[in-house]
This record gives structure tokens, C-alpha cells and sequence, in this order.
């Protein structure tokens, strides 16, 4: 299929021709944007030649036309294909729709003070963020190890140790620069 082309006829008057869709019109934005509407009373466009046309190339010829008519020129656009012309007025509509909402309002830019001020609490709330993952970090570090040394004490006594005495309480056989028993391991922890 051919690409979506422009071309002027005769003065005042556009023929539209080729494919006007997403993959075709890629080239044809440069061709509209050298086309003016300003100085001219009347401009005919002629979509006779449009052999094939969807939402994007709807979206573009009505953005065109658009801008014609705000340069001034009094647009008309005749022979379109009777099966593109539902999609050609559905796209019109919804730019025309939107032409009549209304714009966001602007907001002034911040002044400097305000934009440092803005920077100062978010430095302040990350600072304290981190504060606090470090302090839980640590915490959690700390319980890790205590839990691990009651462990490594009472795991070498289960290991190293019969149980001895009417209780079969479990006292150290191997010698250990500081003798511990689970029984003393559970006091010191409980």
C-alpha cells in the first residue's frame, strides 16, 4: 500500500492521497507542517485518494485541519471514502471535545527557599528512616547472638556430658575453660 502523500493541485486545493495509518504516515508530518493556512480564504482538501485510513491517520488529518482553521483559512474537506467517514466524524468529535475542556491550571514554579525547605524534610525523614532500620538491624543482631552462644554452650554439654545424679542433671566430662551445664544455661536465660 502506498504511503499517505499531499499535494497541491491547484492553488487552494490538497489532494490526499495513500495510506493514512499508523505504520504508513510517518512521513507525511513534515509534509503537513510546510503546508500554512494563514493568507488563504478558502483551502479544499480532497480525500478521493485515501485508500486506506485509521484512528492514527483520522487523528492526524483532524489535528491538520485544526490547524488550518486557527491560521485562518476557511477548510473544507470533500470526497473521503463513504467507509472512512464514521471514523473520520467519531475522531473530529472527540478532538473537538477536547478542545472544549479546559486546561489545567498552572502553577507557579516554587521559590528557591520553598524547594531547599522541601529538600531539607525529605533528607530529614530518610535520615530518620535509617536511623531506624539500623537500630531494629542491631537489635536483631544482638538477640542473634546471644541465642547463639546459649546454644553452642548447651549443645557441647548434650554432647560431652552423661547424666549424672538422681535428678540426671547433665554435668560437663570434658574439660573447658569455663564449665557450663544446660541447667545453668536455662537459669542465666530464663
Amino acid at each position: 500500500m502506498p504511503a499517505a502523500t499531499i499535494e497541491q493541485t491547484t492553488p487552494g486545493t490538497l489532494a490526499l492521497s495513500g495510506t493514512w495509518t499508523g505504520r504508513e504516515i510517518g512521513n507525511i508530518t513534515a509534509q503537513l507542517a510546510a503546508v500554512s493556512g494563514s493568507g488563504q480564504t478558502k483551502l479544499l482538501l480532497d480525500g478521493a485518494g485515501i485508500e486506506g485510513l485509521d484512528t492514527a491517520g483520522a487523528w492526524i488529518l483532524q489535528k491538520f485541519l485544526i490547524r488550518l482553521r486557527a491560521e485562518g483559512a476557511g477548510v473544507e474537506l470533500r470526497g473521503l471514502p463513504a467507509e472512512f467517514a464514521n471514523l473520520f466524524d467519531a475522531v473530529g468529535q472527540h478532538l473537538g471535545h477536547l478542545s472544549t475542556v479546559s486546561a489545567p491550571p498552572v502553577v507557579a514554579p516554587d521559590s528557591i527557599l520553598a524547594a531547599v525547605g522541601r529538600r531539607a524534610a525529605a533528607a530529614c525523614e530518610q535520615s530518620l528512616a535509617m536511623l531506624g532500620f539500623v537500630g531494629e538491624y542491631s537489635i536483631a543482631f544482638a538477640g542473634s547472638l546471644a541465642y547463639a552462644n546459649n546454644r553452642r554452650a548447651c549443645r557441647h554439654d548434650l554432647l560431652f556430658s552423661k547424666p549424672q545424679g538422681p535428678d540426671r542433671s547433665i554435668a560437663c566430662s570434658v574439660p573447658s575453660p569455663k564449665p557450663i551445664s544446660c541447667r545453668r544455661v536455662a537459669e542465666k536465660t530464663g
